[in-house]
């Protein structure tokens, strides 16, 4: 079924059916369905809101990302960046443009990837818009979300002598890419693929370091790539840093498949970008404190410094580390 045998409001009617919902939220006031939605904010929080935009053929390519992983990704890499800021989501809004090779289902399975997305880490889908493009397809969606006042995290407040350090692996969602292009066996790298078709936000990170009061320095999550995102916090807090590349945490199956594509598996950690995990800065001791909670899924990879400049220590060597991330322009 096309979208234009339903219309538009046929198409809404039934997203709506799919989203359901949420009558137990006694914040939220008014939901999809009228012009606007309506929520309160609890006293002593702050809002916090934050808006990304998905394009075919920039962002996703449709023969090899099927639409409910292109659902939870969208509304996942929007969730990481309020993980980033120490918060938590609660409201998203959906925005749409869609051409007409789309049918109703395709859509639909959008949404469902979207729903689950969204429900993992309680956030609920309040309204949104839909328009037709001439061939342009893309999912925006924004997120609103909450964290107490002064205790959100900023990207300015790294300190020369702080850890620097990353949670899960670097390299792995752009490593799964290349398979994903080169259409290998999805069966021998099926780790590296879902990291890069469903990425989770590192709440689980954010939330053991509050229960346990372990003090976060700065922070940002890795969407550009390590070499890019790190130059982009050091600059906000105007230090330097230096990283040890033989530390960096790089799963087998990103090494494997440099080995398949005869690529240097330093860029994929380095610059590959789309890992949504956490690049932190903290002091030593909040380091072995997280550490001990989170295991190997944290692991320090350097050190920020007084000075401006961004180092890359490979055995005695440093060399300066250029930012080679992704960038749109």
């Amino acid at each position: 079924m096309q979208i234009s045998d339903i219309g538009e409001f046929g198409l809404i009617d039934k997203i709506q059916r799919i989203l359901g919902s949420r009558g137990g939220d006694r914040q939220l006031r008014l939901g999809i369905g009228d012009d606007a939605a309506i929520f309160e904010t609890p006293k002593g929080s702050c809002s916090i809101a934050t808006v990304d935009t998905m394009a075919e053929g920039v962002h996703f390519d449709l023969a090899y990302t099927d639409f409910q992983s292109l659902g939870w990704k969208a509304m996942a890499i929007n969730l990481s960046d309020v993980a980033a800021m120490g918060g938590r989501p609660k409201w998203a809004l959906v925005n749409l443009i869609l051409h007409d090779k789309l049918s109703v289902e395709n859509i639909l399975d959008l949404y469902r990837g979207l729903k689950k997305s969204a429900r993992r880490f309680d956030t609920t889908v309040i309204g949104g818009n839909i328009a037709k493009g001439r061939s342009e397809f893309s999912v925006t969606i924004t997120v609103v979300g909450e964290v107490k006042k002064n205790r959100w995290l900023k990207r300015s407040s790294a300190k020369p002598g702080d850890v620097i350090a990353v949670t899960g692996h670097l390299g792995s969602s752009h490593a799964g890419l290349q398979v994903l292009k080169h259409h290998e066996n999805r069966r021998f790298f099926s780790h590296i693929i879902g990291r890069h078709l469903r990425p989770v936000p590192r709440f689980d990170f954010i939330d053991r370091c509050r229960k346990h009061q372990i003090s976060i320095n700065a922070c940002i999550d890795l969407s550009d790539g390590l070499s890019s995102d790190l130059r982009h916090l050091c600059r906000a807090s105007r230090v330097g840093a230096v990283i040890n590349g033989d530390h960096l945490p790089i799963h087998p199956e990103t090494r494997k498949a440099s080995d398949r594509y005869t690529k240097n598996v330093y860029d994929y950690a380095l610059d590959g970008g789309e890992d949504y995990e956490l690049l932190v800065t903290l002091s030593r001791q909040n380091f072995e404190k997280a550490k001990y909670f989170f295991k190997k899924r944290l692991t320090m990879i350097g050190e920020i410094t007084s000075g401006k400049k961004i180092l890359l220590r490979s055995g005695h060597k440093e060399i300066p580390l250029a930012a080679r991330g992704y960038t749109h322009f």
